[in-house]
């Protein structure tokens, strides 16, 4: 997890306990501002504090721990009586751990760790976050063991794609490109998403996007003259960029151009990428410029997704 993504969880995480903080002392002012006893405590109180610290002056040790003694025996009435007024006894802090301090003797505390992961999905996949999908739900019951018409096991195939897909997350950066081919509702995106953030929860900078939605916002940067560009610079910079379902978007010359670009300086840099498609190997040459196909074929590790769509599956459920 990276420096900044603890920095923004700490700083949530001190927001949650200074709300905490202040409903607390709401409570406790709404309680005694509606009870005399608990108004007179606190006058005695007040008194004895300052007896307390004249008395400290004089050095007159016994008289200082009687002091002492008798606020005690008022501090502890009065909590009692705040009790049975309802009042909390403490401030309801959301990690009962570290009381939403952040720490415990000097360590980053699990509650941080966890805001940070919510934070860095967040700011891959905004506010749905990945959608649930992860390696442990990808169920692999839906894949048929017989042999399809390709002459593969679905459930066979599915189950090594599923391997590959666990290492390259557990490797990465390691692992260097994928390319999913496959019909909708056979796991491609549940997969790539699973990858995505399992990377963003570790701290990478990681990229997520319809390819449609990626590349129209490339090509608008690439072509507003008052842009500065950056947009483009991260799709060509972040630690893993996924592109889902290309080949579902509109191209043009422009777009063709921005999908090279991409693809092409990415592997120059030794960069991870991630392509979901339906569209078939003999098939890209034919959709897109012969550069784009000849890197997609030479560069990345292809996975074929076999079986009966999963959706309509379990819509029959």
């Amino acid at each position: 997890m990276n420096l900044q993504t603890i920095s923004e969880a700490l700083l949530k995480i001190k927001e949650s306990k200074s709300q905490a903080e202040r409903k607390f002392e709401a409570e406790i002012k709404a309680v005694t501002e509606n009870n005399q006893e608990i108004k007179e405590l606190d006058n005695l109180l007040k008194q004895i504090g300052a007896k307390t610290a004249l008395t400290a002056i004089t050095g007159n040790q016994a008289a200082l721990d009687a002091l002492k003694n008798k606020a005690l025996l008022l501090t502890a009435k009065k909590a009692d009586l705040l009790k049975a007024a309802g009042a909390p006894a403490y401030p309801d802090y959301s990690c009962k751990k570290c009381n939403d301090s952040g720490y415990i003797e000097g360590e980053i505390c699990e509650c941080v760790k966890t805001e940070a992961k919510r934070i860095a999905l967040q700011r891959v996949f905004g506010s749905d976050l990945s959608n649930g999908a992860t390696f442990d739900n990808f169920s692999l019951k839906y894949y048929p063991e017989d042999k399809d018409e390709s002459g593969y096991s679905p459930k066979k195939v599915m189950t090594t794609t599923l391997k590959i897909s666990k290492e390259f997350a557990a490797k990465f950066p390691e692992g260097k490109n994928l390319l999913f081919i496959g019909g909708c509702g056979l796991g491609k995106t549940h997969l790539s998403l699973a990858i995505a953030a399992e990377l963003a929860s570790n701290g990478y900078d990681v990229i997520y996007g319809s390819a449609q939605n990626l590349l129209q916002k490339a090509v608008r940067d690439s072509m507003d003259w008052s842009s500065d560009g950056s947009f483009t610079d991260h799709l060509l910079s972040a630690d893993l960029l996924v592109m889902d379902d290309l080949g579902t978007e509109f191209g043009t010359t422009a777009s063709n151009s921005v999908l090279y670009n991409i693809i092409d300086t990415r592997l120059q840099r030794g960069l991870s990428t991630i392509i979901n498609t339906n569209v078939e190997f003999e098939d890209l040459e034919k959709k897109y410029d012969p550069r784009i196909a000849s890197r997609l074929i030479g560069n990345y590790t292809a996975r074929y997704f076999l079986g009966n769509d999963i959706r309509q599956i379990k819509a029959e459920y």
